[in-house]
């Protein structure tokens, strides 16, 4: 897993973790003060939560707060730039159901 912290616009520092976060599904995730994204490699998928209010991840606010996942996807695409971050890829001999 790789770890990095940098400091934002706002002052505020941002963490940002790489595949694989959590099983089942490897993804990235960023955190800043109260929110953290998280990005699916598999589907795509992204998901906020607001994890002072939500520390359990049970209710996903992206559709809500769209202005902060553009926001929160954005640092996280140029901070895996920045350290050239690897993608898992597929195993051609997994077997599929």
């Amino acid at each position: 897993m790789n770890l990095a912290e940098s400091e934002t616009q706002k002052g505020a520092a941002s963490i940002v973790l790489t595949a694989p976060i959590q099983l089942p599904a490897p993804g990235s995730a960023i955190r800043q003060g109260d929110w953290k994204l998280i990005e699916w490699f598999e589907d795509d998928r992204l998901e906020l939560y607001n994890l002072k209010r939500d520390i359990g991840e049970k209710n996903n606010l992206a559709d809500k707060h769209p202005d902060i996942v553009k926001r929160l996807h954005s640092k996280l695409i140029i901070w895996r730039k920045e350290v050239d971050a690897k993608y898992p890829s597929p195993n051609p001999n997994a077997k599929t159901e």
